[in-house]
């Protein structure tokens, strides 16, 4: 021996809390996280040495069929234990000789054999066949109304600042009346002014003045209510200036014009402004719509978020205000407004018509009562200002939009291209792999194949994705229309009528004496090798035996297919598939003792179909849960050329519990798409039987296509192009900014409204720019406007009762002047 490797093993084993995590989306993709030994770490009874020691001697000495038997990677030469084959193939290493002289292989292939081995055994001898529970917990995704932390704590903040303003408020204002008499009216402050004859003098001839010269009139005094039953209720005055700061005359007679904000400029621009911002937020939800939202947001960015709805909202609150001001000049000045008219105003639309202390629907009331319209439009404004940042607040949203990308995948090979696909057919072993992984599919239900589900068999696909992308490609997914190759067998059904039996008696002479023995013949029918062709039939032994009692059965053949008269080789094969349920003979005899029997044919092809398929990236793996491959009938073609092997059922495993059912049967009643066995025996179920066998027999040549026809296409000397394939990549996990569509109409139609309301209230109210000198919300103001009146004398009851109009003009020491020329003016008053 010129060069040796040994390795010395102790096995040993224990047993760990795993935590298993999956998902519905992903039932399959199961991630495993070890998280400590339990306190006993072995199982009673069962030492290291008998596991391994069952494993190493049955890894060489098996019955059965198993791929690895006809697929061994080593040149015939060469002697290698199946074991040591199956460890190579487990660790993905080069299947060389040389591979296992390499420091450290040799005790790699060992331990993963050894480990692979131990969790099959334990599996099938401990597991299955001791139940117990595993307590977990499930995380449901449900559409739940949450309240957001960071807009709560500002609201708290904002509420707790007003609640102590408005303590405050209360606290520092006094609760004893301050006027009888409500001084936003400007009947009540003449009413005033006339009691308060030092207030009267010092505001003598301010009608004009503007802000700061009245300010500068009444400055360096004290004022102070007073109320005495002669004289009522009255403000008092003490000079504390000096002589020198005491004459204003100069000043008295200025006269600029006081222009409220927003004034005419400042509302226009306003308004235009408004209208862009409709025509934003139909452009943005144009935009939005067209792109799946605004633009990409982190989901864990829960500030970035916020934005999007603070700014907007602040947006909103900008405008409110504004119209709000608009609001508050129209109701402050519009008596003033209609005093200045040619026609003046009654006593009820000047002196009274105050719009300043009462509520807004009190103002809506008030102003169609006194013809009022630009008050009551500002109003109509004020009222619906609130509920644009209501409506701002679901205006924007982030929400999880699936992103959509065009791209191209390579398909491998020619296969499942029938001119790729040679026609000849292959030994025995190569074809039977298959079987045997369709045997574990329907048998322990693992998992289907890369490239296969069901009756599909796919091609090798490839997508070239940038590693920029494949980070982001968690839970994403491609969808494409993908080329197929499945089986196709042309089935023929007999039942009743259309199937003829025999159940033969003959005595055998026996050393115990004469015995009874029973022959079950049925004439079957046998398909052509032309699927269009003629077809004859030929009887059959199904089954035989001395002594048979109750029970259903189900035998499967396999043919070749009829060549007529020709003196040819068949080309393909057929599968005949009989049931049904046999009473106890002995005692019955005769064919009364079956009571239900059926038989199909079927003829073996393939076909080729197109499937829409989606693939889960960057893995390329068949998502069969959720959305599991579609077939298109329409894009059927049949492939004749491809040979589809023979169906060799008898390599499928067999127990004993069921002896008159075969393994492709036994199968079909406990496998992963299992019918109950009363169908077997039910006259009422025949088609469901059959449907039944056809699908499993799809399944299992699917896999044969996939392991045997796939490699002779791959081996094929025939050179193909690689054809690319157009499919559509769906990211699942982009979280976007998105546009709520019925949130933008109904802020359109809010801006849209107070658009309207304020453009008409500014037009009925015309220019509030020139109406008055000064800010007529003060005591001082609107006495100066009285304050040289020729009404001021009189009793509040002649104004009411003695039909007066009232005007607000410049008075010349006779008739009230409107016009407001510069020539010979002495007083502006009302």
């Amino acid at each position: 021996m010129s060069r040796s490797v040994l390795i010395i093993c102790k096995p040993t084993y224990s047993l760990v809390k795993m935590w298993a995590r999956s998902s519905k989306e992903s039932p399959s993709d199961v991630d495993l996280e070890e998280r400590a030994a339990l306190k006993s770490s072995t199982l009673p009874g069962l030492t290291a040495g008998e596991i391994a020691e069952s494993i190493v001697i049955n890894s060489s000495v098996t019955s059965g069929s198993r791929p690895i038997d006809y697929r061994n990677p080593f040149r015939a030469n060469v002697s290698v234990d199946q074991a040591l084959q199956i460890r190579l193939y487990l660790t993905g290493a080069s299947h060389d000789i040389e591979t296992l002289f390499q420091d450290g292989v040799l005790t790699n292939v060992a331990s993963s054999y050894y480990r692979a081995m131990t969790a099959q055994l334990m599996h099938v001898a401990l597991a299955e066949q001791n139940q117990s529970n595993v307590v977990g917990h499930a995380l449901i995704n449900d559409n739940r109304v949450v309240m957001a932390e960071l807009p709560l704590r500002l609201m708290e903040s904002f509420l707790a600042v007003g609640i102590l303003l408005v303590i405050s408020m209360t606290l520092r204002v006094s609760s004893k009346c301050l006027a009888p008499w409500n001084l936003n009216h400007i009947s009540s402050i003449a009413t005033v002014v006339a009691k308060s004859e030092a207030l009267r003098q010092s505001l003598v001839g301010t009608g004009s003045a503007p802000q700061d010269v009245l300010s500068m009139c009444l400055a360096g005094r004290y004022y102070f209510t007073q109320y005495s039953p002669s004289a009522g209720f009255s403000i008092a005055v003490t000079d504390s200036r000096s002589s020198e700061d005491a004459d204003m005359n100069d000043h008295r007679d200025k006269y600029l014009a006081w222009k409220p904000f927003p004034n005419l400029i400042c509302r226009l621009i306003m308004f235009v402004l408004v209208g862009l911002v409709i025509a934003a937020l139909e452009v943005l939800l144009h935009f939005s719509q067209a792109n799946d939202g605004l633009g990409n947001v982190s989901s864990s960015s829960e500030y970035v978020q916020y934005l999007w709805t603070f700014i907007p909202a602040a947006i909103m609150v900008i405008i409110s205000m504004g119209f709000m001001g608009i609001d508050f000049n129209v109701r402050c000045l519009a008596p003033y407004v209609r005093l200045k008219q040619p026609k003046g105003a009654t006593y009820e639309q000047s002196m009274t018509a105050g719009f300043l202390d009462s509520l807004p629907a009190t103002n809506i009331f008030r102003s169609i009562r006194l013809g009022q319209f630009a008050v009551l439009c500002t109003t109509l404004t004020a009222l619906i200002a609130p509920f644009l940042t209501i409506i701002t607040s679901g205006l924007f949203s982030a929400v999880v939009v699936p992103q959509h990308i065009r791209t191209n995948l390579t398909q491998r090979g020619g296969f499942p291209d029938p001119q790729s696909i040679p026609d000849t057919e292959g030994s025995e072993t190569d074809e039977n792999s298959g079987i045997v992984i369709a045997e574990y599919i329907l048998k322990y239900n693992l998992s289907y194949p890369s490239w296969t589900y069901g009756s599909l068999v796919f091609p090798e696909l490839s997508i070239d994705l940038p590693s920029r992308q494949q980070q982001h490609m968690k839970d994403a997914f491609v969808e494409l229309r993908v080329p197929t190759l499945r089986p196709a067998p042309i089935c023929h059904l007999q039942t009743g009528s259309n199937l003829s039996f025999n159940l033969n008696q003959t005595v055998l002479n026996l050393e115990d004496g004469p015995a009874n023995y029973y022959t079950l013949l049925v004439d079957l029918i046998r398909l052509g090798c032309d699927p269009d062709g003629p077809h004859t039939s030929w009887p059959i032994e199904v089954l035989s035996g001395e002594t048979i009692n109750s029970q259903p059965f189900g035998i499967s053949f396999a043919f070749d297919c009829w060549m007529g008269n020709h003196s040819v080789t068949p080309t393909r094969s057929t599968a005949s598939y009989i049931w049904g349920y046999i009473d106890n003979i002995t005692a019955t005899g005769g064919t009364s003792g079956i009571q239900h029997i059926a038989a199909l044919t079927c003829l073996e092809l393939a076909e080729t179909v197109d499937a829409v398929t989606r693939f889960r990236l960057p893995s390329l793996e068949i998502d069969p849960t959720s959305y599991p491959p579609t077939p298109d009938e329409s894009s059927t073609h049949r492939a004749l050329t491809v040979h589809v092997p023979a169906p060799r059922w008898r390599i499928l495993s067999k127990d004993t519990s069921t002896p008159f059912l075969d393994s492709f049967f036994q199968l079909l009643v406990s496998g992963r798409y299992a019918i109950p066995i009363e169908h077997i025996q039910s006259t009422n179920k025949t088609d469901r039987v059959a449907d039944a066998i056809k699908s499993q027999h799809r399944i299992i040549h699917a896999q044969e296509f996939n392991n045997y026809t796939r490699r002779i296409a791959q081996n094929s000397t025939a050179t193909s192009t690689p054809s690319l394939l157009p499919g559509t990549i769906t990211a699942t996990h982009r979280t976007r900014v998105k546009q709520d569509a019925a949130s933008t109409r109904v802020l359109e139609a809010l801006l849209v409204g107070m658009l309207g309301l304020g453009v008409v209230g500014s037009v009925v109210l015309k220019n509030t720019d020139q109406v008055l000198a000064k800010n007529p919300c003060s005591v001082g103001a609107v006495g100066s406007l009285v304050v040289d009146s020729n009404f001021l004398d009189r009793s509040d009851e002649d104004w009411r009762t003695g039909g007066w109009r009232f005007f607000l003009g410049w008075w010349e020491d006779g008739p009230l002047v409107l016009a407001e020329g510069d020539a010979g003016r002495d007083k502006f008053t009302l």
